[in-house]
């Protein structure tokens, strides 16, 4: 059975991500308004999604499970410009 773990990483996105066989993967990406995105390094344990606006922002999404816990990190984090 796939374990769902739904995810918001930026402002107006959503990403769940499922566990399926001990393999991390993407179920689902809606990208917020104004945004696109493409899915980056894939492994079992570990994924990237860039996500792209049309004003030349980007933000990175990295997911990894680790002693079977999930681990997020975005670049630039909510809030912050690329120039910070």
């Amino acid at each position: 059975a796939a374990k769902d773990l739904g995810v918001r990483p930026i402002t107006g996105a959503e990403v769940t991500l499922v566990v399926r066989s001990g393999t991390l993967a993407v179920e689902s990406v809606v990208p917020g308004a104004g945004w696109g995105y493409e899915i980056g390094d894939q492994r079992p344990d570990e994924l990237e999604i860039i996500f792209r606006s049309g004003e030349d922002e980007e933000a990175s999404f990295h997911a990894s499970v680790q002693g079977g816990e999930l681990r997020v990190e975005i670049e630039p984090e909510e809030g912050e410009s690329p120039d910070d």
